[in-house]
């Protein structure tokens, strides 16, 4: 009986054990990531850049794109590629200003840009454009 114990006492630490490395490796694995994307988004302030916030709808016939993008003007540039949309403006100083007040890093912020790729090929001559507000709204049907 006491064999028995100490047989299931020791299947649970290898059991307790294996678990332990499984979740030390995937916080390690969280960690690159998150450090990548810190040092991404460190470079993209650097250059006075930031990315807008997108999200891409698959609609099943057509994408819907929705980007949004407070404090770009309006001359904002959208282009189109088969499997890939680009989009790059100016943000306003006085957005920037009163979104980030006076630190540091926020003042270099002049532009906006995005490079989003598709999981399909897209007609770029069906695409429709459509702004409200500070959010803008891209119907991409796929191609056929």
């Amino acid at each position: 009986m006491s064999e028995d114990m100490f047989s299931l006492a020791e299947e649970m630490r290898r059991f307790i054990e294996r678990r332990m490395r499984e979740l030390v490796e995937a916080i390690q694995s969280e960690y690159v990531s998150m450090e990548k994307l810190f040092e991404e988004r460190m470079r993209m302030l650097s250059s006075g850049t930031i990315e807008p916030l997108v999200s891409i709808i698959d609609e099943g016939d057509h994408y819907v794109i929705v980007v949004e993008a407070p404090g770009v003007k309006s001359d904002l540039d959208i282009r189109f590629e088969p499997r890939r949309i680009i989009i790059e403006g100016y943000v306003d100083e006085k957005f920037v200003e009163s979104t980030f007040g006076d630190m540091v890093w926020a003042r270099s912020i002049r532009k906006v840009k995005g490079e989003y790729v598709l999981p399909e090929e897209i007609d770029i001559n069906g695409i429709t454009v459509e702004r409200k507000g500070s959010m803008i709204i891209i119907r991409a049907p796929k191609k056929r």
